[in-house]
């Protein structure tokens, strides 16, 4: 815990959904921009669209059912570019303790809703295994330049790099150790989260000014 000294005040600032939105704006997934700019609550949005991907009838859903499903969609929503795609469910099923199947489901409902956001995620991929590195963005340009050596031990796309994890069969066992996993999630990984920290600390900068001055 923080504990604020006496006749002082702890102060957060929260930039809400700011790695979905750098998600949302470097991949241009023209549905993920219509949700946000629109304004309903994203989560909610992605869980009535994922119900559909899924084959279930959202309408039909109790409260409680919504409820869980905005939760679970919300976890899909900030994992789906924290992963390698064949591996999302892994990862779902491990957070979520929810059946096998269901992960599956659920991973494969975000790309099918949010096609374009998978399409960006393959073209940094092969962007960073061609250049040798990822890189954040700033007002438009690039920013910090993150050197991704491993690579050179990966295929050449992020679906021959699936196919190939998926041959092994064990998700980070056998034949799967002699690809380096990590570089591969941080070449979409990157400008998302790595834009993201750039955009909230240049924020903080000037509330720490703010504070200092008042």
């Amino acid at each position: 815990c923080f504990v604020a000294p006496h006749g002082h005040n702890i102060v957060e600032a929260d930039e809400k959904q700011i790695e979905i939105r750098a998600a949302a704006e470097f991949s241009e997934d023209p549905l993920m921009v219509q949700t946000i700019v629109s304004g309903v609550d994203f989560h909610k949005a992605s869980a009535e669209k994922f119900a559909a991907a899924m084959g279930k009838d959202y309408a039909a859903m109790t409260d409680e059912q919504k409820d869980l499903l905005r939760e679970n969609s919300k976890t899909t929503n900030f994992a789906a570019v924290y992963e390698i795609p064949c591996e999302l469910p892994f990862m779902l099923q491990s957070r979520l303790k929810i059946d096998r199947r269901e992960a599956e489901k659920l991973g494969q409902a975000i790309f099918q809703s949010y096609t374009r956001l998978r399409e960006w995620m393959d073209e940094m991929y092969a962007y960073s295994h061609a250049t040798g590195s990822a890189r954040t963005y700033w007002k438009g340009k690039f920013g910090r330049r993150r050197p991704l050596w491993g690579l050179g031990f990966n295929p050449p796309t992020l679906a021959e790099l699936e196919k190939a994890l998926e041959s092994s069969k064990g998700y980070g066992q056998a034949q799967s150790g002699k690809y380096d996993k990590s570089d591969a999630r941080a070449t979409y990984n990157t400008p998302v989260q790595g834009g993201a920290v750039d955009i909230v600390a240049s924020m903080l900068w000037r509330v720490q000014r703010w504070l200092d001055e008042n």
